[in-house]
């Protein structure tokens, strides 16, 4: 606050963050499953799910920065 930044500006940079690696973090819980659905190891199904996230990343910032330029509000009121 003391820096002039909203509480709704940093909320929403840190979901932009934090949202795209979840599909390739080793938490996920639906990872072990897909990976014994479909006979592969859990590390092609990250080398496979990488370039999404990376795509989601770059969608995500871009979204963010037009936002924050445009000047629209990220919260009610």
């Amino acid at each position: 606050m003391k820096l002039g930044i909203a509480a709704e500006a940093v909320l929403a940079a840190c979901r932009v963050g934090d949202s795209p690696p979840n599909g390739v973090s080793p938490l996920m819980p639906y990872l072990a499953l897909r990976s014994a659905a479909k006979g592969c190891r859990c590390r092609h199904l990250v080398a496979m799910m990488l370039p999404y996230c990376v795509a989601i990343s770059v969608v995500w910032i871009i979204l963010f920065i037009a936002w924050e330029l445009l000047g629209l509000p990220f919260g009610p009121g």
